[in-house]
């Protein structure tokens, strides 16, 4: 497993999100994440949150799953529960 440090946060792309018989489509892949991992520097982010950015400058890939490494000042929001 990877672990983020910082104030980064480590997620993976998400699929479509359906919310009240609503489907909410992802237009840009780039913008909708759920978070795997985040920094000890993290405020108000968990693992688990599903979060939108604007923009993903960090990939990779680890046994075939796509991940982005995202700093926690470019999230501008994320699901509420």
């Amino acid at each position: 497993m990877i672990e983020a440090i910082g104030k980064t946060v480590i997620a993976k792309y998400c699929e479509p999100i359906k919310e009240n018989k609503i489907l909410l489509i992802n237009t840009v892949k780039e913008n909708i994440f759920e978070v795997i991992s985040v920094g000890l520097e993290v405020n108000s982010i968990e693992v688990g949150d599903i979060i939108y950015a604007k923009y993903v400058r960090d990939k990779m890939t680890i046994d075939n799953e796509e991940y982005v490494i995202l700093s926690s000042d470019e999230i501008y929001a994320k699901k509420s529960k």
